[in-house]
């Protein structure tokens, strides 16, 4: 697959087209769902994906889906060989979204480096035991989180590096649940 940040507006339309060409010949119809290729998407790309009707897409970063989920850029957790087994499929199938809202940036394709990453918590209770990583192709970034009632403004302590990068928080109730977001960042010097 193409990373379809990289691509102009009309290489994007042939790219889905195509897809979807096959899609109608293999299986005699047209999915409403996507998934983009390595998780990497832009919101040229999400506004494209709204003109040809698609109803939900995902990304490639782990968490879990909730009222105050973005449907066109939906997470998911990742169930391999190397994050498969019983006990990590039991985890992902028990946890809670972290109810996350106003998220900046709103654009997965970051301009900005290091990104400004902010949003607010909808439970304030699990802002106290939140627990946020960042994660790039050189390995976990140092971050300083600040919190303020319920939003949370987190600053990396260096750049991020070129291709793709993750944000991870996670929180435990009063009942001892894991509650989870997850969203990815694609950066690209071109």
């Amino acid at each position: 697959h193409a990373h379809l940040p990289d691509l102009d507006s009309e290489k994007l339309k042939k790219e889905i087209e195509k897809s979807n060409m096959i899609f109608l010949k293999e299986l005699g119809e047209i999915p409403d769902i996507f998934a983009y290729p390595y998780g990497e998407t832009n919101e040229k790309i999400i506004d494209l994906l709204k003109d040809y009707k698609f109803k939900i897409a995902f990304g490639q970063h782990s968490g879990v889906v909730n009222e105050l989920s973005n449907f066109y850029y939906l997470p998911r957790f990742s169930l391999n060989e190397k994050y498969g087994d019983i006990d990590r499929v039991k985890f992902a199938a028990n946890t809670i979204g972290l109810g996350i809202y106003d998220f900046v940036p709103s654009n997965p394709q970051i301009t900005n480096n290091p990104p400004f990453i902010g949003f607010s918590v909808l439970n304030l209770k699990l802002s106290n035991s939140l627990n946020c990583f960042v994660f790039d192709s050189n390995g976990q970034v140092g971050i300083d989180i600040f919190k303020f009632n319920e939003r949370i403004e987190i600053r990396l302590k260096r750049k991020i590096s070129n291709g793709r990068s993750r944000l991870n928080c996670t929180a435990i109730d009063e009942n001892g649940n894991w509650h989870w977001f997850g969203h990815q960042f694609y950066f690209s010097k071109n």
